[in-house]
């Protein structure tokens, strides 16, 4: 399985670009994306966005977690202060 793009969007009112790919998948339960920053406009980083799906009774409950690697200056500030739209 190999799924790769490139997600445009605007922040802070400029454009951004970051290249994604899905690196596990556990049908049903489990998808984990890979934002690689140094393909896209921040130059830098490492973004995994793990989200867990546990369905019962008809409804699906969706977990997010992710781990933000390899920032400096500026974004590791706004890293830690629970900035979430890289």
């Amino acid at each position: 399985m190999e799924s790769q793009w490139m997600e445009t969007k605007k922040m802070f009112g400029k454009e951004a670009s970051e290249h994604f790919e899905v690196v596990e998948l556990h049908e049903s339960d489990k998808i984990v994306f890979r934002c690689d920053g140094t393909k896209g406009t921040t130059g830098k980083g490492e973004f995994l966005l793990i989200y867990i799906i546990a369905s019962s009774g008809g409804q699906s409950e969706v977990t997010l977690d992710g781990e933000i690697r390899g920032l400096t200056g500026l974004s590791k500030l706004f890293r830690k202060t629970g900035g979430r739209d890289f």
